[in-house]
């Protein structure tokens, strides 16, 4: 498999854009914009909360078409998004997701890539979040805070990752089995084919020697008849 189809597995369709589009607006009405004006993000601008958000959603349209580019711009997304807000948000739904569409769709050891960053994530997420809590102090309320946090973050990722590298497996399965089954078939109707030439070339030669032996017994009778009828014209001319 080449770098394109890497990038952009085959097999995408029209549809699943608009499906994809859907998912990504639904999202981001859900999990964007009721921090519109929300009063407790007054310590972060608003406009640069909304933005943030929005750029954690908007990859969700390359989620069938370009799995990889999704993961990439999430990626980015969430980097900004530790970064600005001190604080776990609704947009974490996107994480099973692009989990998901990863394993299932990409091949291969590179779909491992989205476990090696959502475990890396995973752990500085939470931290941000409990040493924001405790005024970036370390407490056991912290430390216990991130351990469930990471937990939380991490399932959130190696399980969604499970299931799509097993659908893929089982679909990879089920592919195989239908071109296993087209071949039979092929094998088959070619042996039928073969078998009826087989059974033609009989026939043929069947109704060969038959004819053979009909003219070969006509001739005979022919050449019995013609002495016959010299040997009484020799004796008997008139």
């Amino acid at each position: 498999m080449n770098a394109r189809e890497l990038l952009f597995p085959p097999g995408a369709t029209r549809h699943d854009w608009v499906l994809d589009g859907m998912l990504a607006l639904g999202l981001f009405l859900v999990t964007v914009l009721p921090y519109a004006s929300y009063s407790a993000w007054n310590s972060t601008p608003r406009m640069l909360l909304l933005l943030t958000l929005s750029l954690m959603i908007l990859p969700l349209v390359l989620r069938r078409h370009s799995p990889l580019l999704m993961l990439a711009g999430c990626t980015v997304a969430g980097i900004a998004q530790v970064i600005v807000v001190n604080t776990f948000t609704a947009t974490l739904v996107v994480l099973p997701i692009v989990a998901y569409s990863v394993a299932r769709w990409v091949p291969g050891v590179l779909a491992r890539s989205v476990v090696v960053i959502g475990g890396f994530a995973s752990m500085i997420g939470p931290l941000r979040w409990s040493t924001a809590a405790e005024g970036f102090s370390i407490s056991a309320r912290g430390i216990v805070l991130f351990v469930l946090a990471s937990f939380v973050c991490l399932g959130l990722i190696v399980t969604p990752y499970a299931i799509g590298r097993r659908v893929r497996e089982s679909s990879a399965a089920h592919a195989d089995r239908i071109a296993a089954a087209e071949e039979r078939y092929a094998l088959l109707l070619a042996e039928r084919e073969q078998q009826t030439r087989l059974a033609e070339s009989r026939a043929r030669a069947t109704i060969a020697r038959e004819l053979h032996d009909i003219v070969a017994h006509s001739l005979s009778v022919m050449i019995v008849q013609a002495e016959g009828g010299r040997a009484v014209a020799a004796k008997r001319p008139e």
